[in-house]
């Protein structure tokens, strides 16, 4: 290579340096193999497109003698600027050197070429070029051997050389060429593989070529003419790669289908598949007694799958299937007072309350309302918060008055995070369920509810110390008598 002046040495420090390995041809010749997967990531492409199959067949209409020309070497026919040069700089055993051609494996080099190529022939009736290769063809022999003519003064002309193996066949080349089709779409374009095997991801696209098996290494070197990338989709998801390998082969039902199976199952055809499906779900089922009465009686490729999605589709059973009963998930403990807050509104005679609660010290705080829009709830929040101060995380259920967007604007302007329980799951804000809970007991037994209220925020808990100690740092005076070293501020120890 460095006698035909594809390859020079080269002395002087360079930014890219890529990996190389020898191969040895099937002629007893060498191949030399540069891995330039990281310059390619680097370089900007012409995005010269290519022409398509259905374009390229298109253009073939009427034709039945067709040639086949060979370029040698094509890509190492044209010339390397100067300056791109130590870009592809290689190492080998014997020092480092750097393309003066077009090198293999570029990922610009299949469309530079196609496009230098298609310059060449501009003009010229019955060609067609895809990268390297040339078809020249005519109706009659006549017709094909003028235009062969002319194709090989054209390159003559412009100095690129055919390999001398060139074919030069009829009808059957056309017929072989077109079954080339992935191929013809593939090259000079960069595309995605998906696969469902992950090893495969680190053995094409990052590990050199010196660091892998050597048949490993063959298959990497066959696909070094595309530009790709790879990536892992998991097995159940890959669902086109699958089809054909999966899907039943559909043919018409004969009476010995119709038999039933193992004297039980009976096989349904096609023509009566879609009848007996829509009368599975009966009664409407849950999906697991659905399979098990249809696998009773009948069966057909891909019935289970029909079935699930049949039920999955059935608007009544959506609507009236009620959401199983989850395990019940305690809330952790805030690291400190009024750090999360869970809040509810509630009715008692006639009136509306809003009650708030809090989460580290079981302190509740309780509002009358006028009114319930989200105004009059967004007032009384304010109110609350300019007492003991403005909480991380407010959770409340999905009323309209708690979704508004009112109270998202608030929750913004105030800096807290608004969080909502499920819509058909009040349960999960347990907290001001709770809360709502206390408060009407306290109203149903007392005749003065906010002396019953100043009664449970004294009262100690089931650690002993009280709400309004958990909240504020010391007991609060009741009209019970208590002694006043128990009122000044003194932070309980929950440790002990």
């Amino acid at each position: 290579m460095e006698e035909m002046g594809v390859l020079s040495p080269i002395e002087e420090a360079t930014e890219w340096c890529s990996g190389m390995v020898v191969v040895p041809k099937p002629n007893g010749k060498i191949r030399i193999c540069v891995d330039l997967t990281r310059l390619n990531e680097n370089v900007c492409r012409e995005r010269h497109i290519l022409p398509s199959v259905d374009e390229t067949l298109a253009k073939l209409a009427g034709a039945r003698i067709f040639s086949k020309l060979d370029a040698t070497a094509g890509f190492w026919q044209v010339p390397l600027h100067k300056d791109s040069a130590p870009l592809t700089t290689l190492i080998t055993s014997i020092g480092r050197y750097c393309f003066n051609r077009l090198p293999f494996r570029i990922s610009s080099a299949p469309e530079h070429f196609q496009k230098r190529l298609t310059q060449m022939l501009d003009g010229l009736e019955g060609t067609l070029c895809h990268a390297d290769d040339i078809l020249v063809f005519g109706a009659t022999p006549r017709e094909h051997d003028n235009r062969v003519h002319q194709v090989l003064q054209r390159l003559q002309q412009r100095g690129l050389t055919l390999n001398d193996k060139c074919q030069f066949e009829k009808e059957a080349l056309a017929v072989t060429w077109a079954c080339e089709r992935f191929q013809t779409y593939l090259l000079g374009l960069h595309f995605v593989m998906r696969t469902d095997h992950k090893p495969l991801i680190s053995l094409l696209s990052s590990r050199p070529l010196d660091d892998v098996p050597p048949r490993i290494m063959r298959f990497i070197l066959r696909l070094m003419r595309f530009s790709y990338s790879i990536v892992h989709v998991p097995g159940k998801n890959l669902i086109t790669a699958d089809a054909l390998s999966r899907a039943p082969l559909l043919r018409t039902a004969t009476e010995e289908d119709l038999a039933l199976q193992n004297d039980v199952t009976a096989l349904i055809p096609a023509s009566m598949q879609q009848d007996i499906l829509d009368k599975i779900p009966q009664g409407h089922q849950a999906m697991v007694k659905c399979m098990a009465r249809a696998h009773e009686a009948v069966w057909w490729p891909g019935l289970t799958n029909q079935i699930r999605e049949k039920v999955r589709q059935c608007q009544i059973c959506a609507k009236e299937t009620q959401n199983a009963t989850e395990p019940l998930m305690t809330t952790p403990l805030p690291s400190r007072p009024w750090e999360r807050l869970a809040a509810d509104l509630f009715e008692w005679k006639k009136g509306q309350y809003f009650v708030v609660i809090d989460y580290y010290s079981r302190y509740i705080e309780v509002a009358n309302l006028t009114s319930t829009s989200a105004t009059a709830v967004i007032k009384k929040i304010k109110a609350i918060f300019s007492r003991h101060g403005v909480p991380d995380t407010l959770v409340t259920d999905n009323a309209p008055q708690f979704a508004a967007a009112e109270l998202a604007d608030f929750a913004k302007d105030y800096n807290f995070q608004h969080v909502t329980s499920g819509p058909r799951y009040p349960q999960s804000n347990g907290e001001a369920e709770r809360a709502v809970k206390t408060v009407k007991s306290l109203l149903q037994k007392s005749e003065d509810p906010h002396k019953a209220l100043m009664a449970y925020r004294a009262t100690p808990l089931a650690h002993g110390v009280s709400p309004a100690q958990l909240l504020i740092g010391r007991n609060i005076q009741t009209p019970l008598p208590v002694c006043p070293s128990t009122l000044k501020p003194a932070w309980p120890d929950l440790r002990a």
